[in-house]
């Protein structure tokens, strides 16, 4: 949902949308976002500001490095950190963020996203390709959770078991589509997944 929400999240969703590079500095996300911003935003903002937000965003999917010099209350982890979509090298102080497997995606938060796509686009199929690539201002899953192609139509195949007879991958003129065939609110992913 931060990703996708270019009002009240500028940052998460400009990374997720433009920022594609696998390897980065924090002084280029920061650049990046400050380009991004004086493209996009009429008004005047703070640089300092934005800066700020730049650190924040990597610091939401950073897991912390154990130090005895930061305080107990800076070194807590972001929720979203959990799912290791940005890594960090202390080696060569650089960010890393490429598409991978993810094996520590849960498919209930798979799902939940999957679900909330086709409910906000009010769309019964959609092309995997779309899934994948972002199109117009839509950011897909598949770049949102930093999947390779193959882990996307893998989570797409768990994701037909995991809650049966609400989507279907088929091949109709050989474009492969995912197709939302069933009635199923997005929320109930996410009951199915913290319940377990």
């Amino acid at each position: 949902m931060l990703a996708t929400n270019p009002e009240h999240a500028t940052s998460w969703f400009w990374f997720k949308k433009k920022l594609h590079k696998p390897d980065f500095t924090g002084d280029e996300v920061a650049t990046s976002l400050i380009d991004f911003a004086n493209e996009n935003i009429e008004a005047k903002f703070p640089v300092g500001t934005v800066k700020l937000d730049s650190s924040v965003l990597l610091r939401t999917y950073v897991q912390s490095r154990a130090s005895t010099k930061v305080p107990a209350e800076e070194a807590l982890d972001s929720p979203l950190s959990q799912l290791k979509l940005i890594t960090y090298s202390t080696a060569t102080k650089t960010y890393h963020s490429k598409r991978e497997q993810q094996e520590n995606l849960p498919l209930g938060i798979f799902g939940y996203a999957i679900c909330d796509l086709f409910t906000k686009l009010d769309k019964k199929a959609i092309p995997i390709e779309e899934l994948m690539y972002n199109q117009n201002n839509m950011i897909a899953p598949g770049l949102i959770f930093r999947l390779t192609e193959t882990a996307l139509l893998t989570k797409l195949e768990q994701l037909i078991q995991y809650i049966p007879n609400v989507f279907e991958i088929t091949d109709t003129a050989g474009i492969h589509q995912l197709y939302f065939v069933g009635k199923i609110n997005p929320f109930d992913y996410l009951k199915k997944h913290y319940a377990l």
